[in-house]
Formats: C-alpha cells, sequence, structure tokens
C-alpha cells in the first residue's frame, strides 16, 4: 500500500513534465509533418500515465483493505484466545461486558487507521519531492513555490493524527451508541420502556449523537 502510493504520487509530476514537453514542442516552430507523430506520442504517454494512476489506486485500495481485515481478524483473535484465562464470574458482569466490547470494537480497526495515515503523508511528502524534481528540471525558479507546499505538508500530518485522537477520545461515546441501538431491539428491554413508557434509549442516543457531531 505504501509503495503503490508513493509511485501513484509520482504520475502526476510525470504528467507535467509530459505536458511541459507539448507545450515546448507547439511554440518550438517545428513543421507539422513533425509535429503531428510527435504529438500523438506525447498524447499517448499522457493517457498511459492516467491510466497506471488509476490502477495504481485501485492497488493500493485493495491492499489496504486486506491489510485491514487481516490486522483485525489477528487482533480479535488473540483476545478470544485469553477469554479463556479470565475468571467466568466477569461474563456475567455489565462492566466488564462493556469494556470487552469497547476493547474489541476499537482494537481491531486501529492499526488499519494509522496505516491509512501514514500512507497518506508517505504519498504527500514523496508527491511533493518529485513535483519538485520535476520544475527544477526545466523552471528551477518555480521551486521556489514549492516551500508553500511544506506548511501544507505539516498541517496534513497534523490533521491525521487529530483525526485519530478524536476516535480514541470519542471511543467510550461511540460504543454506548452502539450498545443502545442494541438495545432498543432487545425484547425485555422493550418491554420495560413501553411498560414505565420511558424515551430513555432514544434520549440518551440523542444526546451521545449530538456531542460526538
Amino acid at each position: 500500500g505504501a509503495a503503490t502510493s508513493a509511485l501513484e504520487s509520482m504520475v502526476y509530476p510525470l504528467v507535467l513534465l509530459v505536458v511541459w514537453q507539448g507545450l515546448h514542442l507547439i511554440v518550438s516552430g517545428v513543421s507539422t509533418e513533425s509535429l503531428f507523430p510527435k504529438g500523438m506520442m506525447l498524447l499517448g504517454l499522457l493517457f498511459g500515465l492516467l491510466a497506471l494512476e488509476t490502477v495504481l489506486r485501485m492497488v493500493g485500495e485493495t491492499a489496504t483493505t486486506i491489510l485491514e481485515a487481516e490486522s483485525s481478524q489477528q487482533i480479535n483473535g488473540r483476545i478470544m484466545n485469553k477469554m479463556a484465562e479470565v475468571p467466568y464470574h466477569l461474563f456475567e458482569d455489565n462492566d466488564f461486558q462493556a469494556r470487552y466490547g469497547l476493547l474489541i470494537s476499537q482494537a481491531s480497526h486501529r492499526p488499519g487507521q494509522l496505516v491509512q495515515s501514514f500512507i497518506a503523508c508517505l504519498s504527500a511528502l514523496t508527491g511533493s519531492i518529485a513535483i519538485a524534481a520535476s520544475l527544477f528540471a526545466f523552471a528551477p525558479v518555480l521551486v521556489l513555490f514549492l516551500l508553500l507546499l511544506l506548511p501544507l505538508t505539516i498541517v496534513e500530518a497534523r490533521y491525521h493524527g487529530r483525526l485519530i485522537d478524536l476516535q480514541t477520545h470519542a471511543s467510550p461515546a461511540l460504543f454506548r451508541m452502539a450498545y443502545l441501538s442494541q438495545r432498543c431491539i432487545d425484547a425485555t428491554w422493550q418491554r420495560d420502556i413501553r411498560i414505565h413508557q420511558s424515551t430513555v434509549l432514544d434520549d440518551e442516543y440523542r444526546f451521545l449523537s449530538s456531542r460526538y457531531l
């Protein structure tokens, strides 16, 4: 996933070079006989690069999906293996069940989030370096404008970090909302809230949901 993302970020700098060569070919004043085959070659190369970018994106997304599935299965498998060592009386404790549910729901997708953040930061850094190299090949002065991308790269890295922090902070609320969603179709809960004409499930879910959003 990281390799395909790095390669994908280098496609557009190559596209930039192809377009630059095409413009240079047009303004160079060459004859029509030599312009047409060279132009067709550059156009074919351009479409080839765009097709390559699409393939790399699909490969990267597939690799990330497979990695998330495998890491989730491994983590959940390790947690389930540990259940045999837990005293039996804890399984009748609602607090233990809530903590276990929170652990397995959060641990299963956290590695995937970390990998996605790493790949996004790597792609941004690789793309910036590739664009700088491309611009330096025909317009060294334009490289100075790439200094503007450095703060953007830092902001993007910080952004992905904050997303992970948000999910970490909101994990208890997300689990409680999932728990309330399950209780609303539980026969015992439905019997009790109908007898007491209570809206506790709906009220608590709306309160947690509004705070999370």
